[in-house]
Order: structure tokens, then C-alpha cells, then sequence
């Protein structure tokens, strides 16, 4: 599984909530900023994989001591 394969945003996405719940909240931040980055380049942004891991940044940032960016993070999902 390269990082264009379908698949990888996924498992990037796991392995930052395991990262979290082990307290390496900076390194999950990280990855779940490139895992919404890649969902929204690569799906556009109203794919439900994009909004999950908007969600999940969104909780990347509140476990990271970000409030402020999990707020931000949170309100650019929308359901249509």
C-alpha cells in the first residue's frame, strides 16, 4: 500500500486515534492533518471519508490541548 492507494488515509486515520489514546497527541495531530488533507484533495470535501476525518482532526486538536483549532476543524463540517 503506497500513499496514493485508496486505503491509506484509513489506516493513517487508525493509527493517529491509536497514537492518541497512547497520549502521542502532537504525532496524531500530524497525521490527522494529512489524512484530511489527502481525503479532501483526493475525494473533495463532501465525501463522507473527508467529513470523518475532518471529525477526527477536529478531536486530533481537542486531545492536543487546541481547542481553538478544534472548533475551527468542527465547523467546516456541514451536512448537506
Amino acid at each position: 500500500m503506497g500513499p496514493e492507494h485508496i486505503d491509506t488515509p484509513r489506516a493513517k486515520g487508525m493509527q493517529a486515534r491509536l497514537l492518541g489514546q497512547l497520549g502521542r497527541t502532537q504525532k496524531a495531530t500530524r497525521i490527522m492533518e494529512q489524512v484530511f488533507a489527502a481525503n479532501e484533495k483526493r475525494l473533495g470535501f463532501e465525501q463522507r471519508s473527508t467529513l470523518i476525518s475532518a471529525n477526527g482532526l477536529a478531536s486530533a486538536y481537542m486531545h492536543d490541548g487546541r481547542p481553538a483549532a478544534a472548533v475551527a476543524s468542527a465547523r467546516t463540517i456541514s451536512i448537506p
